[in-house]
């Protein structure tokens, strides 16, 4: 079996994020290796672990969405 890929998860809805692991809980080769319920928080995390992907709003507070592309390349 190959590795899994790896993703991150953005948004400040907790309901949210809980549906999208249950969804991925289902799947063998992706996994959501963490959370995070701001952008600061979840562009630490993406330098920390350096997912494969990441899953934020697209209506995220304070104009961090616009950046983290930068952070997460």
């Amino acid at each position: 079996m190959s590795e899994k890929s790896s993703i991150i998860t953005i948004d400040d809805h907790p309901l949210l994020r809980k549906g999208l692991k249950q969804l991925v809980e289902f799947e063998d080769d992706i996994e959501i290796i963490a959370e995070a319920s701001n952008g600061p928080d979840g562009i630490k995390l993406a330098i920390e672990l350096e997912p494969d992907l990441t899953i934020r709003s697209k209506y995220a507070k304070y104009g961090w969405h616009r950046n983290i592309k930068e952070f997460t390349r």
